[in-house]
């Protein structure tokens, strides 16, 4: 039975009912049932709120999401809204900026260079995170998931020609 941190998390996302504890995986966490979504929250941009749709439903298809995941997963889509937003942010100001303006050019560069650090801080974590749960090229192939069973030959039938 969950722990009152590991209700909170289902109710965060809106499993409370779902009878998501009763699902174990291996290491005894509770996995997301497939038939589970899980709330977008209202704050997200529409960009992060279509990859949340995405990637979480493929996650919970291939039961790969447990309930311990749930806060990495938050912290996951809330770097990637950090992400977009101070892109597009960077990209009002670029816009914006006229570098004939001398009273405005240093201003200016400061917010520029502030969005670039803060979407370069974004894109690291976000990195970081989606690594965790194999959505990188190289991590996916580390998940034990849809990989075949490697085939063992027998030692005596190689030598024997069996």
């Amino acid at each position: 039975m969950p722990g009152r941190a590991t209700l909170k998390h289902l109710e965060l996302v809106g499993l409370e009912n779902h009878g998501a504890h009763k699902f174990y995986n291996r290491d005894s966490s509770p996995v997301i049932p497939r038939d589970a979504t899980l709330k977008i929250p209202s704050e997200y941009s529409k960009e992060t709120r279509k990859a949340w749709k995405s990637v979480v439903q493929n996650l919970i298809n291939q039961q790969v999401l447990t309930e311990n995941d749930l806060p990495s997963l938050k912290m996951l889509f809330d770097t990637y809204d950090d992400y977009v937003k101070a892109r597009e942010n960077y990209k009002a100001y670029n816009a914006m900026f006229d570098a004939s303006d001398p009273t405005n050019t240093r201003k200016m560069v400061e917010i520029q260079r502030t969005l670039f650090a803060t979407m370069n801080m974004a894109r690291n974590e976000f990195n970081s995170l989606a690594s965790r749960f194999g959505l990188t090229p190289v991590d996916r192939t580390k998940l034990p998931i849809n990989q075949p069973e490697p085939k063992t030959e027998d030692p005596l039938a190689v030598v024997l020609g069996d």
